[in-house]
């Protein structure tokens, strides 16, 4: 690389013209910048005798010889293997993974990502009880949200289980569930990669509260932002969020609400049964009983950490509700984010 960078700078030299360089320069750039692409996601995934032959045509042969071509083939049959072994647990013919494979080679493509990665995250899928074809429609959206958030492909394809599971979002809403995630990343200090973290325990436990589909989502992630806002670092806002969605109805928070004259079991009942959003009335009770003086927050909640989620509930409360109805418009943010990367 340095010799035609060298060579560049000789001609530009001799032409008697800084325009020649840019020109020149510009252009191999551009070259350079695609062949990286090409070699980031096709390298390892042509069939062996397809790049065979394409290096017999010199087509790819600078860049495939010797012992880096020997390097290609065995990446490409570890793939192979892999993807035999996705086909036996999701018990699909050969027609069916070399249709898949068709698909991983394209969501690479249009991702900027390594095959392997790829590949990485239809294991996940499959693993997580998907079968091939579910696992492929979801694999696009996985793939390029990890892109775009800078995290792993296994942790955001767990990510997908997890809150398709617990607020029973279907294959082909991933890609706007997962520009929830995204705006929300980009609404705070917790990030795309930290919710693909914490999600497939905080999501369940959100859900076990009667959220569901994207508007759950939506507020979920909402209250993670205003939550991390009075804490150090992501993890303590999951932690501290966690305790406060999980700790709500305890014996023990009933008696302390109790010692405020409120009956904590029965507001909530009637909130479940006229479909309130029973976050919001648990944090606007838990006002009403310190009668607005948050001061006294650590009479009622002797938990630090759900004392610490829910002070961050009750001072962010006009941007909890801001922020959610936001992220109604997020639709397109992961597709935005890759192209930029691109």
């Amino acid at each position: 690389m340095s010799k035609t960078v060298e060579a560049i700078l000789r001609l530009s030299a001799k032409a008697g013209s800084m325009k020649a360089f840019d020109d020149v320069s510009k252009k191999f750039t551009g070259i350079e910048k695609k062949a990286a692409a090409y070699n980031r996601t096709q390298g390892d995934v042509a069939r062996g005798g397809t790049q065979l032959a394409m290096v017999a045509r010199g087509v790819i042969a600078p860049a495939l010889t010797g012992a880096a071509l020997g390097a290609t083939v065995t990446d490409f049959a570890a793939i192979e293997r892999r993807m035999t072994r996705i086909g036996i647990n999701a018990e699909a013919s050969r027609d069916q993974m070399d249709a898949a494979m068709t698909t991983i080679r394209q969501t690479a493509t249009d991702a900027f990502m390594p095959v392997d990665d790829v590949v990485t995250a239809l294991e996940s899928l499959i693993a997580s009880g998907r079968d091939l074809p579910q696992a492929l429609a979801e694999l696009p959206a996985v793939v390029r949200t990890a892109q775009a958030a800078g995290a792993e492909t296994m942790a955001i394809a767990t990510t997908a289980d997890a809150i398709s599971s617990a607020f029973g979002i279907a294959a082909d809403q991933m890609e706007s569930a997962f520009d929830i995630l995204a705006a929300g990343g980009k609404a705070g200090k917790f990030e795309l990669r930290d919710m693909a973290q914490e999600l497939p325990s905080l999501a369940p436990a959100f859900a076990a509260l009667g959220y569901e589909g994207e508007e759950g989502l939506r507020r979920l992630t909402a209250a993670l932002q205003i939550v991390r806002r009075e804490t150090g670092t992501s993890g303590e806002a999951a932690t501290a969020f966690m305790d406060v969605i999980s700790k709500m109805e305890t014996e023990n928070v009933s008696k302390q609400f109790a010692k405020f004259g409120i009956d904590l079991r029965k507001e909530l009942a009637a909130a479940r049964a006229e479909g309130r959003d029973l976050l919001t009335v648990f944090t606007d009770l838990a006002v009403q009983a310190v009668d607005g003086d948050l001061s006294k927050l650590p009479q009622l909640f002797t938990d630090k950490q759900m004392l610490v989620g829910m002070r961050g509930l009750i001072n962010g409360g006009e941007d909890l509700q801001s922020m959610f109805l936001s992220f109604a418009d997020s639709v397109g943010t992961v597709n935005a984010d890759i192209q930029r990367l691109g």
